[in-house]
């Protein structure tokens, strides 16, 4: 059985929008991917999971960083992650989205295929996020947490812990 040693690790943030779509970020170089499906069901997302065991080598654990969708959380997608041992899943608590970094990568989906322009059609969407997806992975990099931004979060934990201490 694999180690959850970083030699042979993966670390990826999942995250899904309105037509289902499942986008994958790899932290460690920034490339992203999507995964399309016409809902958003627990059978989706393990279809998801079982394309995305076929495409990681066996010898590499496979880390998922994941929110608190209900799809998550379905039994049957327990049961499929349990089965394999060389996945980690981490949920992210609720309200803490910013931590998923494929929060982000969606956003820039979004920002780069809708902009201010609508879609006429499911099949124009697809179109728009592959050919955004395309050009993306031709110059992807890590996404990087200035100073601004880390201080902004920061600020946040702060309060949260302030908060639970109060109480």
């Amino acid at each position: 059985m694999p180690s959850a040693s970083s030699d042979h690790a993966l670390v990826l943030c999942v995250d899904e929008k309105k037509t289902a779509l499942f986008a994958v970020l790899d932290i460690a170089n920034g490339s992203g991917s999507d995964g399309r499906q016409f809902r958003q069901k627990h059978e989706q997302f393990l279809g998801f999971l079982r394309n995305l065991d076929q495409c990681v080598p066996e010898e590499f654990n496979v880390h998922v960083i994941l929110d608190n969708y209900e799809a998550h959380k379905h039994p049957d997608v327990r049961a499929w992650l349990a089965q394999r041992p060389r996945y980690h899943v981490q949920c992210n608590s609720s309200y803490s989205s910013w931590v998923n970094q494929a929060e982000r990568w969606v956003g820039t989906i979004a920002k780069g295929t809708i902009g201010r322009r609508p879609f006429i059609s499911v099949k124009d969407q697809a179109l728009r996020i592959d050919a955004f997806v395309q050009r993306y992975r031709r110059s992807s990099r890590p996404f990087v947490l200035g100073a601004a931004a880390a201080d902004f979060f920061l600020q946040k934990i702060a309060r949260v812990c302030a908060r639970i201490s109060a109480v």
